[in-house]
Formats: structure tokens, sequence, C-alpha cells
């Protein structure tokens, strides 16, 4: 295993009032003397903004940078313009560096050089016009935790969607912070989520699949109605739906010993040029193997569909796209 750090783990960060900013020498000191071989690059102004200075500074003491994250204000022009041309000086420093690294080093620097070129991408489109199925959802329920509450979150999202806010969402279908669910009756109805069933969940005890099953099933109702609510958006010659990628997974593989291999995938929406209706089976390995069916390469398959065109996503023993998902 490798470790990497971050300047913000010794409080180093670029929100104003943040607190006490340790000197940069202290923290690089610190970092080597813990045996840290990779870091991340900092707020603006950690390292020198010369990329011959930053670079110097590191070598001897034995540390690399791996790592960065680029601000982008995009209300106004004055900064979109210098952000762009931040972004065109880093992507041609990396492509320069590029010509300097071989094997695995070279691939871990183009998944870099993709981000890069994606972000420069998103800065450059500027905003989208609204469809016309965009409408302002209703108001918020008053409940924090409760049967509802992923319902508006959905509906919430939708919105989003119809009136070209994002373009991508992420949504934790999750109403009761691992708490119980009072509306799934009987026995489940005091039960937490969490402990109480995810972990007592056992392949050879009927009664705790079934309750998992059962918790599983109301996640899928809440996809269902979120499908719904899409095919309900009129976009273009067809519906947000018809132009949609939706991804469906699980933390897990294995709730009751947290294994994250294994993991079952379901792809919904118009979009996306694989054939719908199928079931794919990949390898599958034991607890704590790797699979040499990445979900990575899943990950990347839905990303080149945008037109991302993407090389590899995440881990970088994992490259290309996921085989026979596209035909």
């Amino acid at each position: 295993m490798r470790l990497a750090a971050a300047p913000i783990s010794w409080g180093v960060c670029e929100v104003p009032g943040w607190g006490f900013q340790l000197e940069r020498d202290r923290v690089l000191d610190d970092a080597a003397r813990l045996g840290l071989r990779e870091i991340e690059a900092g707020p603006p102004g950690f390292l020198p903004s010369d990329a011959k200075e930053a670079r110097d500074r590191l070598p001897t003491r034995g540390i690399r940078v791996i790592g960065g994250f680029v601000t982008a204000v995009l209300h106004s022009s004055e900064r979109l313009e210098a952000d762009l041309a931040a972004l065109d000086y880093l992507n041609g420093e990396a492509k320069l560096l590029r010509t300097r690294l071989a094997g695995p080093e070279r691939l871990k620097l183009d998944g870099q050089i993709d981000g890069l070129n994606l972000l420069y991408q998103k800065i450059n489109a500027g905003p989208l016009a609204p469809t016309a199925g965009c409408v302002k959802p209703g108001a918020q329920p008053a409940t924090k935790y409760d049967e509802m509450l992923i319902n508006y979150v959905l509906t919430f999202t939708a919105q989003l969607l119809a009136c070209n806010l994002t373009r991508v969402a992420c949504v934790g279908i999750d109403p009761v912070n691992s708490g119980s669910m009072p509306w799934l009756g009987g026995a489940l109805a005091s039960l937490a989520v969490h402990n109480d069933i995810a972990h007592s969940f056992r392949p050879d005890d009927p009664t705790t699949v079934r309750n998992l099953s059962k918790v599983q099933r109301w996640y899928a109702k809440q996809v269902a109605a979120f499908v719904t609510m899409l095919k309900a958006i009129p976009e273009g010659n067809g519906t947000a739906y018809d132009n949609t990628i939706i991804l469906w997974s699980n933390e897990l593989g294995d709730p009751a010993r947290h294994m994250n291999n294994n993991i079952p995938f379901v792809l919904l929406g118009g979009g996306g040029a694989w054939k719908k209706g199928r079931y794919l089976k990949y390898s599958t390995q034991s607890e704590y193997k790797e699979s040499t069916d990445a979900h990575t390469r899943l990950l990347t398959s839905i990303a080149n569909q945008y037109g991302a065109g993407l090389t590899v996503f995440g881990d970088t023993r994992y490259p290309g796209e996921l085989p026979r998902l596209v035909q």
C-alpha cells in the first residue's frame, strides 16, 4: 500500500479565515519525516507559482506532487479567461512532462491530462437553456428523515436536469441516516438499516436475506420513481429519460463484512450506445481478491458516452472500457 497526503491535513486551506496556516517548509519537512513520498499541490500559493521553483523544493525531501485542484470562477469573464489560460499552461506542462515518463507513470499522468481536458470543456461550454419541462419544485418537507424525503430529493434532481442547471448528479438514497425505516412495517419497522439489517446479513440465513431484500426493494422503488419523473419531462423529440444515463449501485457487495467486491450495477435510461435489457456477468472474486473486471472500467465507459475520451478512470491498473458493454 502507498500513502499520499495533502497540505489540508496540516490545516493549510484556501478558505479565508480558516485559521493559522503553517509555513510551507514546515509542512513539507513534516511529510518527509513521516515517510510520505507523494503529496497534493495544496491551495493556490502553497507551492511557488513558478513550476521550476516548485520542482526544486520537492526532490531534496524525496517528495513529488501527484495531484491538485483548480478553482474556476465562471461568473467573471476576466477570471474565466485567466482560468482557461491557467488550464492551457498546466496542460502544456503535463504534456511536456509526459515525454519524459514511461510505463505506469505515463499512464497516471494521462489520467491527469484527461481531467484537465474535461475541466477545460466544462468551463468553456457556458450555460445551457432550460428545457420545456423546467418547473420549480414544491416546498421541502418539514420532516428531516422520512419516507418522503428521498422523493423530494429525486424530484429536485430531475428538475436540476430539466432546467439544465447540471448535467451530472450523484444522489445517495438514504432517508434515515442508517436509522430505521418505520414505513416498512412489521419487524423491520424498529430495526436500524445499518447495524440491524445490513450488518446482520448472512447469505445462509433466510430471515436476514429477506430483511435486506425488503430494504433493497424499497430502494428500487425510489429509482423507478425517478425514472417516471424523467419520462414526464419533455426534452427535444422525446423525454429527459431518453437522453439520460442512470447508474444505480450499492456501496458494498457484502454489507455484513464491508466487502467492496462483487457489487451489482444497474444501468438505466435511454442514453448510451449500449444495447438495453441485458444481464451481463463478469468475473467475481472471493473477499479481498481483485477482479480483472474492475468497476472503474464501467465508469470509463460511461464517461466516454459523454464524449470524454478517457483512457482510464481511477485506478491506472485497469485502463480501457468495460468489455462487452458497448456492442
